[in-house]
């Protein structure tokens, strides 16, 4: 994400995300390779992950 790593930031991350989402979104390409291959996490857990993050206001979706 380009952030310097520091416990503080570690601290806030890890209250904003689930484990899983975390996962989920350190996938999100910033290229062309979907999340899907980039994650080692099952389809609908991704699926699921890719529902609740925008919801919860962590990453942007327009659909």
């Amino acid at each position: 994400m380009g952030y310097p790593f520091n416990e503080a930031l570690l601290k806030l991350l890890q209250e904003m995300f689930t484990p899983a989402e975390a996962r989920i979104a350190l996938a999100i390409p910033n290229n062309l390779a979907p999340i899907i291959a980039r994650s080692d996490l099952p389809r609908s857990t991704v699926g699921e992950g890719l529902k609740s993050l925008p919801k919860r206001h962590l990453i942007y979706s327009n659909r």
